[in-house]
C-alpha cells in the first residue's frame, strides 16, 4: 500500500485525482502532466527501452523490453453561471432566459444531461450555494410569501453557439458529443407571470450529469462513487447509481472510469454535491421589473448662448424667466430586444422650444420629419428609435426657453 503524505493528500484533491487504487492514481497524475485533458481515455502508453552492448568488442543486437498501459477516463463536469448576477425580468416576459456554460473537463467525448431545480431567492447570483425554495419546480416564493405560480421552467441547447435564446432554433435539451475542454451555453427559459411583484428574485439551479456518447447517463464509476439519482430535461429519469466494488483490478488493457467532478450547489435528487459523483451544478435567476425599458429625466439651466451648463435643476425645482433649460431622456433596455420604442415629450407651457437643439446620443437631429429617428412638431418632442438590444442606452436632448 503506497502511503500518502498530508501535502500529497492536498494536491491529489486539488485534482479530483482518488487517494486510493495506486494504478488509477498514477494514471490521473500523469494525464495532468501530460496536457491539460490529455492523454485522451483509451490510449495506450507504451514505454520501451532498449540495452546497446558489445562483447569482446562486438557489437551485439539490441535488447529491448517494453510496457504498455491504458489511460482511464477521467469524467469531470464543471456548470457556471454566465451572468455574474440575476438578470432583469420584466412581467408578463415570455422566454426569459438564465444562461450558464457547461464545460467538459473529462478526458474523453461525452454527452450531458441536464435538469432544473427551484432556488431559494438568496441563491440568485451566488452561484456556490444552494438553497431549496419553498413549493415546488413552479413556484417563486418571493421573501417568504406565498408562492407566485408561472409556466415551467425548460432547458434548451444554444446550438449555433451565439448567447441568444432562439425559439424554434435552440431546441435540443442534451448536449450531444462535447469534446475535451469544450463548453456549450445552456438556457433555463421560463415565462413571468403579469403579477410579479416588482424588485422581487427568483433563483434556480442548473445541474449537469456526465453520459456517454449515446446519451446513457455514467451513474458509477470505477472507484465505488456513484450518481443520484434525477429525471433529465429530454425525459430521462435514471436511479441512483450502484457502487462497485473499490478492490476491482485494474488491467493495463482496460479503462476505467473515475469521477473527478468538484462539489457544487446541488444534486439532482435535490441534495448537496460534495462532488465525484458524475454530476456538477450552479444557480442564477432572474430579478422582476415591472416594465422592460426604463426612462429617466433629468433638467439643467444651461447659457442661451453658449449652451454651457449653469445649474441642475431637481424635479421641482424653480427657474427663471429667460432662462434656459437642456432637457435629457435616457432610454434603457434591460431585458433582451425590444422593438418599436417610440418616445414623446410635450415641452411644458409657459416655455418655448429652441430650433435645433435636438440630440440622440450627442448628435445633432433635424427638427423636421425627413428620414432620422427625431423631430419636433406640434409642442412636441418625439423619438422612434425602433429596436433596442439588451444593456442598450441612448440619450435624448432639447432645449426651451422660459417665457
Amino acid at each position: 500500500m503506497l502511503a500518502l503524505t498530508r501535502s500529497m493528500q492536498t494536491t491529489l484533491s486539488q485534482f479530483h485525482c482518488p487517494t486510493t487504487m495506486l494504478v488509477a492514481l498514477i494514471i490521473c497524475l500523469a494525464s495532468f502532466n501530460a496536457s491539460a485533458f490529455g492523454p485522451l481515455a483509451g490510449e495506450k502508453l507504451i514505454n520501451t527501452a532498449e540495452v546497446n552492448y558489445k562483447i569482446s568488442n562486438t557489437p551485439q543486437s539490441t535488447v529491448t523490453a517494453q510496457n504498455e498501459l491504458t489511460v482511464d477516463a477521467q469524467l469531470n463536469l464543471h456548470v457556471a453561471s454566465i451572468a455574474p448576477s440575476a438578470i432583469a425580468s420584466f412581467a408578463g416576459q415570455k422566454n426569459a432566459a438564465v444562461g450558464f456554460k457547461v464545460t467538459n473537463l473529462s478526458n474523453s467525448i461525452n454527452d450531458v444531461l441536464l435538469a432544473v431545480r427551484l432556488a431559494s431567492e438568496d441563491n440568485a447570483g451566488s452561484p456556490d450555494t444552494y438553497t431549496s425554495s419553498t413549493g415546488n419546480l413552479n413556484t417563486v416564493a418571493p421573501n417568504g410569501s406565498s408562492g407566485l405560480t408561472i409556466n415551467d421552467h425548460r432547458l434548451f441547447v444554444d446550438v449555433n453557439g451565439n448567447g441568444i435564446y432562439e425559439p424554434g432554433i435552440d431546441t435540443a435539451q442534451v448536449i450531444d458529443n462535447l469534446g475535451p475542454g469544450e463548453s456549450r451555453t445552456v438556457f433555463v427559459v421560463t415565462d413571468i407571470p403579469t403579477d410579479v411583484p416588482e424588485g422581487k428574485l427568483a433563483a434556480v439551479a442548473l445541474i449537469a450529469q456526465i453520459a456517454d456518447t449515446e446519451g446513457n447517463a455514467i451513474t458509477n464509476d470505477d472507484s465505488g462513487n456513484t450518481s443520484p439519482a434525477g429525471t433529465f430535461a429530454n425525459g430521462i429519469s435514471t436511479p441512483a447509481g450502484t457502487a462497485i466494488n473499490i478492490n476491482k483490478a485494474d488491467s493495463p488493457n482496460s479503462t476505467l472510469k473515475l469521477f473527478a467532478d468538484g462539489n457544487s450547489p446541488i444534486n439532482s435528487d435535490g441534495s448537496k454535491d460534495d462532488g465525484n459523483d458524475g454530476q456538477h451544478s450552479a444557480t442564477n435567476g432572474y430579478l422582476f421589473k415591472l416594465s422592460p425599458a426604463l426612462l429617466e429625466k433629468s433638467a439643467k439651466i444651461i447659457d442661451c448662448n453658449s449652451k454651457k451648463e449653469v445649474l441642475e435643476v431637481s424635479s421641482s425645482g424653480e427657474v427663471y424667466k429667460g432662462a434656459c433649460v437642456r432637457y435629457t431622456l435616457t432610454v434603457k433596455v434591460i431585458v433582451d430586444a425590444v422593438t418599436a420604442i417610440k418616445v414623446n415629450d410635450a415641452i411644458p407651457s409657459g416655455t418655448s422650444y429652441v430650433a435645433n437643439s435636438l440630440t440622440l446620443d450627442g448628435t445633432s437631429i433635424t427638427d423636421d420629419s425627413d428620414g432620422d429617428k427625431g423631430h419636433y412638431a406640434n409642442a412636441q418632442v418625439e423619438f422612434d428609435l425602433g429596436t433596442l438590444n439588451k444593456d442598450t442606452t441612448q440619450s435624448i436632448e432639447f432645449i426651451v426657453k422660459v417665457q
